[in-house]
């Protein structure tokens, strides 16, 4: 998370207002009340990201999801799309089928390599796997 830093003109400001109300200490009051204002602008710009990283993966994921939910999906286009999804993805996929891995036996075969295993699974076990996995993912970092 990148840390925000309030300006030294922001800072005279705040201490121009606390002192403006009256406030004994205001030095170290406005000095607090600064500390606090950037932090909360940081911890809001750290959602904004994280918000914005959320909102890139589920359009990343949706052709594939859309893809693996059709009546007949392709599996060469299954293959490339897997193949052009960002490592923070896969490996988001592989810790899903991990986990499922106890419920589901061909879950377990997909380890902790996804890409090589996409490139020759039957299409028996490759679709109904990112089916599970695909909206496991997108339902776990919407919810």
């Amino acid at each position: 998370m990148t840390k925000y830093h309030l300006s030294e003109d922001a800072r005279f400001s705040v201490l121009l207002a606390v002192g403006l109300l009256g406030i004994r200490n205001e030095v170290s009051i406005s000095c607090a009340l600064c500390d606090r204002i950037a932090e909360s602008i940081s911890a809001y710009l750290a959602e904004v990201d994280d918000r914005t990283a959320l909102l890139d993966w589920v359009a990343q994921l949706r052709p594939l999801a859309q893809l693996v939910l059709s009546d007949a999906p392709s599996i060469g286009l299954i293959r490339a799309r897997v193949a052009r999804l960002p490592a923070p993805l896969i490996r988001q996929i592989e810790a899903r089928a991990l986990r499922l891995a106890d419920q589901v036996p061909a879950c377990a075969i997909v380890g902790s390599d996804l890409l090589g295993w996409a490139k020759v699974a039957p299409a028996t076990d490759l679709i109904p796997l990112l089916r599970l996995c695909v909206v496991g993912v997108v339902a776990s970092e919407l919810g």
